[in-house]
């Protein structure tokens, strides 16, 4: 049996946290500074108050919006650095959080898709549309 050097662990352990967490900062700290400062200069409540009628379809507050695109442009830490700025309840969280899971990163993962030989367009088509009505289940579910 082979013995285990904790301090070698430990070491390894602190140097692939490390570098997890210089990549989601990479990530989270512009898409964070990017919300608040639509926020601070007036252009957040402007977005927030076009998309409010369609967010209002699946619970969300207008902000959500900006939360959603940044999901489907980046990935889904871009989406967590988003939804850090802004201020939604326990529930908005869960129907925000199932629609960007599915509708994530689509730009890159279309072009993934498309290379592997599928039809890119429909897959982006199918992820957007099954976004669209898991997020409005989920909030209908969590409502009743």
């Amino acid at each position: 049996m082979k013995s285990v050097d904790n301090g070698t662990i430990i070491k390894n352990g602190l140097k692939s946290s490390q570098e997890v967490i210089l990549e989601l900062g990479k990530v989270l700290v512009p898409v964070i500074f990017f919300v608040t400062f639509l926020e601070v200069s007036g252009i957040l409540p402007i977005i927030a108050g076009s998309a409010e009628p369609l967010m209002n379809i699946f619970g969300l507050p207008g902000e959500a919006a900006m939360v959603l695109v940044i999901g489907n442009l980046t990935n889904v830490y871009g989406a967590i650095g988003a939804m850090l700025s802004i201020d939604i309840t326990q529930q908005q969280l869960t129907v925000l959080s199932v629609m960007v899971t599915i509708s994530h990163s689509l730009p890159t993962e279309t072009a993934v898709v498309s290379k592997a030989g599928a039809q890119g367009r429909w897959v982006l088509i199918y992820r957007v549309i099954a976004s669209l009505v898991f997020g409005f289940l989920v909030n209908l579910f969590l409502t009743i």
